[in-house]
């Protein structure tokens, strides 16, 4: 789409390259400098903003894997409260086996915080 622009000496300005349009109405208006150090500094706020999107995709990707990991944790917890509750329910319990699955259930929170 293109924008008009008028300018303060009367003339107006159509622009349909947002990048190289206004370098180059830059150029005309203010000299070659002025267009030289407006590119540059377009330059880096465009790097700027591509390392931005690249740290917002790294921590996106941290954060999920995170989430899966505390996925598959509370996953393991619940299968060892399922194990647990049927050994309480059993006619005999059998303490060994309710105190490693409680070990277990421990060491899978303490990896987890």
């Amino acid at each position: 789409m293109a924008d008009t622009i008028y300018l303060s000496d009367g003339d107006t300005e159509v622009i349909l390259d947002k990048g190289a349009d206004y370098i180059n109405l830059i150029r005309r208006k203010l000299g070659t400098d002025a267009a030289k150090q407006i590119g540059q500094y377009i330059a880096g706020l465009q790097g700027d903003a591509d390392y931005t999107q690249r740290k917002v995709k790294t921590d996106l990707d941290c954060y999920e894997s995170s989430l899966e990991s505390n996925r598959d944790a509370f996953q393991e917890v619940l299968d060892l409260v399922k194990s647990l509750k049927n050994n309480a329910w059993s006619a005999r319990i059998d303490k060994q086996k309710l105190l490693l699955n409680l070990d277990m259930i421990e060491t899978t929170i303490c990896n987890q915080i």
